[in-house]
Formats: C-alpha cells, structure tokens, sequence
C-alpha cells in the first residue's frame, strides 16, 4: 500500500473501479538522493486511509463548507487533499503513505478539516490526533 501514494478511487457511474495516481502531490524526502544533508532516520510509513466527513459545519454563505484535509506529524504539514466543493459530506476516497520519525517520545499524527476560501485564510472545521509510541530505531 506504501509505495506510492494513490486514490482509493472512486467508481465511475458505469461501476468501473479506476484509481488516480496522486503521487504527483509526494514531497521529495528531506535528506533524500539529491541531497547532501544527512539523511533522518524513520522508524517506518504510516498508511491514512480517509474516505469521507459527514455533518460538517457550514462555513461559506450558501449553507455548503468547500472542505479539505491536511495530515500533520510531530506539527509539519505531510499531506495535503484535494479539495470538494459546496457540500458538508465530502466524499475524499484518498491514501497517503507518510514516513514516521524515529524519536525518543511519542511521535503525534493530526488530521485537521478545513474550509477553503478563495480569497481568505482556511476557515477550521474539526480534526482528530493520534500518537504512537517511541520507536527503538538506532542509526
């Protein structure tokens, strides 16, 4: 499930089960191959799975939210979905394989809901955390 990024895909009206690549939206690895800083160590890939909200609160003036969601480890952004426009049950259907930190505390994993404005900052509208414990991995 990991080694790329992809859609759970949505089925087409005609009921095929396509998936669209999204691993256009990977950010290059800090200390990657075209790096010459150290490398940082992972203790492994976290796989997120978001399907769909329900019930969000309507932030724009027809009633809708154009809802988002962004993932953050230990506080920095990792990913970042697709907007869905005008509706307060967006439908995502998206995966994203992150790469968790070795640490000597809990490493802590947020998925935030926003509101996207065209022409103002994101309006908040839930979000939900998880931590996982330390990882024993040695350099």
């Amino acid at each position: 499930i990991c080694g790329t990024m992809k859609s759970l895909g949505k089925k087409k009206k005609e009921g095929s089960d396509s998936k669209k690549d999204l691993s256009d939206k990977v950010e290059p690895t800090p200390g990657g191959p075209s790096s010459s800083a150290k490398a940082p160590v992972y203790a492994g890939l976290l796989s997120i799975d978001v399907s769909q909200a329900k019930n969000l609160i309507a932030r724009d003036l027809n009633g809708k939210s154009d809802p988002f969601f962004t993932v953050h480890v230990n506080g920095e952004q990792k990913y970042k979905s697709q907007v869905i426009r005008k509706t307060l049950t967006p439908a995502w259907n998206e995966a994203a394989c992150i790469d968790i930190p070795a640490r000597d505390e809990p490493t802590t994993v947020e998925v935030i809901v926003w509101d996207w404005d065209k022409f103002q900052k994101a309006d908040f509208l839930g979000r939900t955390s998880l931590q996982i414990g330390t990882s024993n991995v040695s350099e």
